[in-house]
């Protein structure tokens, strides 16, 4: 993510983090799963992170 990336409540809030994650690649070569392996302190901006 990218400051573009923030809504902009979430800046006025201050709401701000390092997600952790894992990617599972499929076999042609394409994301098949995001997970959170450790939280940025917020679910909006992990659930952001996934998407």
């Amino acid at each position: 993510m990218t400051d573009a990336d923030y809504r902009s409540r979430w800046i006025r809030e201050g709401m701000s983090g390092t997600a952790r994650f894992t990617l599972a690649i499929d076999p042609s070569g394409r994301i098949s799963e995001c997970t959170i392996t450790r939280s940025s302190g917020h679910a909006e901006l992990d659930a952001a992170t996934v998407a």
